[in-house]
């Protein structure tokens, strides 16, 4: 049984598997409530993918006609993403440099390159799943009982989802980053 019928007595198969996509992609797709980077590890990803994209356009603008037809027509697929590339450079490049731009700007509390982000990002789904499905505050720190019901959903919900750490350690490091005067965002 997973851990959202068993704690929320879900019986539609359709209710569960909505609540899991909803659940999964708040967690793992960027749905918290504040961004969470991980800024040397982020800039220095951003700066390589920047890299990788202006000396793929510099080695396909290097190909003779010969080599560059040989590709054409020996690969397709690598042909429209290359044309891709050359069409869409300025506009990747720009989307980096928001990014880059974001993180920069963000206040993002320092220290953060040792910390579980899908471990953290999972308290944060899971607290507002808790909250519409039981109607009532969940936990909020600074530190989880572990004998409370709460502590028992997300102990399971790390099980189910394979998530590396202790659930009480994630709450623990949510709690800090969440009363964090650095955690807010600044306005837009």
């Amino acid at each position: 049984m997973s851990a959202l019928s068993q704690h929320f007595g879900l019986t539609s198969q359709e209710h569960h598997d909505f609540l899991y996509e909803w659940l999964a992609n708040t967690a793992f797709g960027n749905g918290l409530e504040h961004s969470i980077y991980s800024p040397a590890k982020d800039r220095e990803a951003l700066f390589q993918i920047r890299q990788a994209i202006l000396e793929l356009d510099r080695a396909k603008s290097a190909l003779s006609g010969a080599a560059s037809d040989t590709v054409m027509f020996d690969n397709p697929d690598l042909a429209h993403w290359l044309l891709k590339l050359s069409e869409e450079r300025d506009s990747f490049l720009s989307a980096i440099q928001k990014a880059t731009d974001e993180i920069e700007g963000s206040n993002a509390p320092k220290g953060r390159e040792r910390m579980n982000l899908d471990s953290i990002s999972l308290v944060d789904a899971a607290r507002q799943l808790w909250e519409v499905k039981k109607g009532a505050p969940a936990p909020s720190g600074p530190d989880l009982n572990p004998a409370s019901q709460f502590a028992d959903f997300l102990t399971d919900l790390f099980e189910e989802f394979d998530v590396e750490g202790s659930a009480r350690a994630a709450f623990k490091a949510w709690a800090r980053l969440h009363r964090s005067d650095e955690f807010t965002d600044k306005p837009k």
